[in-house]
């Protein structure tokens, strides 16, 4: 194993962990005078949120930990090199860490070659910055950037040697480039006796795979690519070397809240391997947190630093994670305001991001079969039952579709191109990808509103598909009595075939439901309803069985 040895200052105590954030307001006055990252004090950590604590415990003094400090996106390129001291915010508290992790995605070139794509389609945004930046990084707090991600390769292989050749230079350590066999290597750190793995993994496809290596040029180094059997064969053999292991993962969709159902299924995959910590990127937007038992999940930290400037893409989240000889410890979870000079924000200005994440809401599940649902125990997760972005093969070319919902419209893209969005007369207000009506191929169900001819708006379930060569409508459904909140697809009686899984409004807005329907060959069936109430984030939990999910709410 190799060990670094400790430069950043150890931490000396700790108050006991705070969990709830309307605990923490009351200490806001006597706290805070001015904003975090003001250049004039440094701003007491202790104060924010423990989003993990092993068995309820807070640290107390005198416990061997090690320490990590994750974040977001680092981009020094564009609008970020105007920035003359784009760590002035931070330098109070960013070395707090033994150690210090985040995403470069920026190669580091003087010059270079950009990479394209084949004439006619859409070329690449291309983010580079200057090689002086590795020696900023390195002021700054940082020991360790991960390369596995979308934007290693925008100058080729050759500009990803370069940059890890400048950070090298720089002291710096990496993870998420392959050797020069082609193989993963863990990065391993230990301090206070602690030992720590760290891997990254890039799961965004690259639109145009063969732009990578130029003729004559060796693929290596390469970002490492997400291969659940590949990836599951390193966390495990990192963890039989150290304490814990660390994962870095760029996936998901750009500027969408919520993650999806198949990083729900990379997360399994890394967890049962025993990952102890996934730290996720690439939306620019902070995502929900996970707790599974002693394991912790960040779907998304979003930027820390970059030159985005939408009100979601300036909202960060860094997380300072201890852990000891028996794997993760604890979890804080700190407030930043991302931009070309990021800054810890205050609790009371952090409160609604905090919320945002911390905690999930209690859920209630339902088991079933062919003849009802009954009530089941199912996980508390915070992700959300409305349906942002998804891939599946609508065309049956083996290859997926990405199909977003923007606004009140679903967009379907082929290798990043538009090919079909839903009429603007449809407001959309939830979709599922699967295979509704039992035909053998995938297609898009949507809930939509759309007025009838005396101008009334009538909720309805459609089902989009590909048919001899073009996207159209398969089924479109009467309007319904009872209005369709929310829906989702997928197999939960055990029968090989998907149901139609829905939250109902009732006709008279005094209640919900919610409510199993099967395909009959040309419509729907009632196959079970709930008990009356209120519920929302409505999710199938996979697993041996198949389970509904929702959250009780209130009107």
């Amino acid at each position: 194993m190799k060990v670094k040895t400790l430069r950043k200052q150890e931490r000396l105590s700790f108050l006991p962990g705070i969990l709830l954030i309307f605990l923490l307001l009351p200490f806001l006055a006597l706290a805070w005078l001015r904003p975090a990252g003001s250049g004039e004090r440094t701003p007491d950590l202790e104060l924010y949120p423990w989003a993990y604590l092993r068995h309820g415990r807070p640290l107390v003094p005198g416990e061997r930990t090690a320490s990590v400090l994750a974040v977001g996106d680092v981009m020094l390129g564009r609008g970020v090199s105007a920035e003359p001291d784009p760590w002035g915010d931070v330098a109070g508290w960013f070395q707090d860490a033994d150690l210090t992790l985040g995403n470069l995605e920026v190669a580091l070139v003087d010059g270079g070659t950009p990479r394209q794509a084949p004439t006619g389609e859409v070329q690449p945004i291309l983010l580079s910055a200057s090689p002086a930046s590795a020696e900023s990084l390195r002021q700054a707090g940082f020991d360790i950037l991960g390369l596995a991600n979308n934007h290693s390769l925008d100058y080729g292989v050759i500009g990803l040697e370069e940059t890890i050749a400048h950070l090298q230079q720089a002291g710096l350590e990496i993870v998420g480039a392959t050797t020069e066999n082609g193989a993963v290597a863990p990065f391993y750190y230990q301090v206070n006796g602690v030992g720590l793995a760290f891997l990254a993994f890039n799961a965004v496809p690259d639109p145009h795979p063969l732009q990578v290596c130029p003729t004559g040029i060796t693929c290596s180094p390469h970002p490492v690519r997400w291969d659940p059997a590949v990836a599951a064969a390193a966390i495990t053999s990192a963890k039989i070397q150290a304490d814990a292991v660390i994962v870095s993962m760029h996936w998901g969709f750009e500027y969408e809240p919520w993650h999806d159902p198949s990083q729900e299924k990379a997360v399994r995959i890394m967890l049962e391997a025993g990952a102890d910590l996934i730290v996720g990127h690439h939306p620019h937007v902070v995502q929900a947190i996970a707790v599974n038992g002693d394991q912790f999940t960040a779907y998304s930290l979003g930027n820390f630093v970059f030159d985005q400037g939408a009100d979601d893409t300036r909202q960060g989240l860094a997380l300072r994670a201890f852990f000891d000889g028996d794997g993760l410890r604890a979890v804080q979870v700190l407030p930043i305001r991302a931009g070309s000079r990021p800054r810890l924000l205050t609790l009371s200005e952090g409160a609604p991001l905090l919320a945002q994440v911390l905690p999930p809401p209690t859920r209630v599940g339902f088991a079933c079969d062919k003849s009802g649902c009954t009530p089941a125990n199912v996980p508390q997760t915070g992700h959300t039952g409305l349906f942002y972005a998804g891939q599946i093969d609508l065309t049956g070319d083996g290859l997926p579709e990405t199909v977003r919902r923007e606004g009140e419209r679903i967009t379907i893209y082929e290798k990043g191109s538009v090919v079909w969005r839903s009429p603007p007369a449809w407001r959309v207000v939830d979709a599922a990808l699967g295979d509704p009506n039992d035909d053998g191929r995938y297609e898009v169900l949507l809930a939509i509103w759309q007025r009838d001819e005396a101008g009334y708006e009538r909720s309805q379930p459609y089902i989009v598909g590909h048919r001899g060569g073009e996207y159209t409508l398969l089924w479109g459904g009467r309007p319904v009595v009872d209005p369709i909140q929310e829906l989702t697809v997928g197999d939960v009686d055990g029968d090989g075939t998907d149901e139609l899984i829905v939250i109902e409004e009732m006709a008279d807005g005094l209640s919900q439901v919610v409510s199993v329907w099967r395909w009959t060959g040309w419509t729907f069936s009632l196959v079970w309803r709930s008990q009356y109430g209120w519920y929302r984030d409505l999710i199938l939990v996979e697993g041996n069985q198949t389970l509904i999910s929702v959250v009780p709410a209130s009107k």
